[in-house]
């Protein structure tokens, strides 16, 4: 919530186009150019939102000062899972086969509902936070943003720059595709990691005293021990023999 006078303030630069003068006062003067890292519009804004915002405004008022002629572009990005997942989790959808029913189509335009949603709230939250940024704001499910990804995807493949080759990805079996770095970060929990200690028997044809020999081993992942074939020594390693009664 913003406060009273916060509100008079916005509502001065509104009545009295302030952005756009101090736009047109530095026109034509050495550019400088920010165009927003958009942020995933999958919910409301947070502190890390307003953190970045803040010190990217603070540096455009700074350029403005100096008199240069600011471009500040909002932007949003509304492709890939977190949006998806956003919706199907609205939907009660529980597998893949639910969207499939739904329809491709309509889910599609269940995707573009929430996004509008979301990037609304967004940018009225940007204004109230008092960012000077242009109001037309890109995305990048527009048809130019996607012209131009596919014009760049095009030039790479006529300079030979893209290749296909293997390489170890994160697998989602309910969402039937790949997943980022960025959207199995959140997945990470705090557990208690089961780990034990096992011995095994020495055959006696390789020991060296009268009593039962063993070797002991600490491992932090018993599932495997069924499929263990050998144990791992270490040439520059001491090891310790000791009797236990």
């Amino acid at each position: 919530m913003t406060k009273p006078y916060e509100q008079e303030i916005l509502k001065f630069w509104e009545e009295k186009d302030i952005y756009n003068k101090v736009k047109a006062k530095n026109k034509g003067k050495k550019p400088f150019v920010h165009v927003d890292g958009p942020p995933y519009p999958t919910g409301e804004i947070h502190v890390g939102h307003l953190r970045n915002w803040a010190i990217k405004d603070s540096v455009l008022r700074f350029r403005r000062f100096q008199g240069m002629d600011v471009y500040a572009r909002d932007g949003y990005d509304v492709h890939g899972l977190p949006v998806e997942t956003k919706v199907q989790k609205n939907l009660g959808f529980k597998h893949t086969n639910d969207l499939k029913e739904f329809g491709e189509e309509n889910f599609v335009k269940e995707c573009k509902k929430y996004v509008s949603s979301v990037i609304d709230s967004m940018t009225h939250r940007r204004r109230d936070y008092g960012l000077w940024m242009d109001r037309d704001f890109y995305h990048t499910s527009h048809p130019d943003y996607l012209s131009m990804s596919w014009q760049f995807f095009k030039k790479a493949h006529e300079k030979g720059l893209l290749y296909k080759d293997y390489r170890t990805v994160a697998w989602s079996p309910a969402l039937e595709t790949t997943l980022s770095d960025y959207e199995i970060k959140d997945e990470y929990t705090t557990l208690d990691d089961p780990s034990i200690y096992v011995k095994f028997k020495v055959e006696k044809n390789h020991t060296t005293t009268n009593y039962e020999e063993y070797l002991i081993i600490w491992t932090t992942t018993p599932w495997t021990l069924q499929s263990n074939l050998a144990i791992a020594m270490n040439a520059e390693f001491d090891y310790s023999k000791v009797l236990v009664i």
